[in-house]
């Protein structure tokens, strides 16, 4: 049985962190933000192809939770993360 507090946990972060990569796409290429706390930022380095590894664990999560329309936005913003240089 899943902890419940941790599955609250992973939501919280998977839609904070889908708000803050689909607030700004412009804004998402240069500064790949996926989380911020207090005054700490937690940021995905272009060049390392780790931006597209964390997307495709968001789809996963909102594919397991058949929220489809996240999961096209998301592919979408992989596809302009991919053109750019990952």
């Amino acid at each position: 049985m899943k902890n419940n507090q941790s599955g609250d946990t992973l939501d919280y972060v998977m839609r904070t962190s889908f708000d803050s990569l689909m607030m700004d796409t412009d804004r998402t290429i240069d500064e790949f933000i996926v989380f911020t706390v207090d005054d700490e930022v937690i940021e995905i380095d272009q060049g390392t192809g780790e931006r597209s590894k964390f997307i495709d664990g968001m789809i996963k999560y909102f594919e397991s939770i058949e929220e489809f329309e996240k999961c096209q936005s998301l592919v979408d913003l992989k596809t302009i993360i991919i053109e750019n240089g990952d």
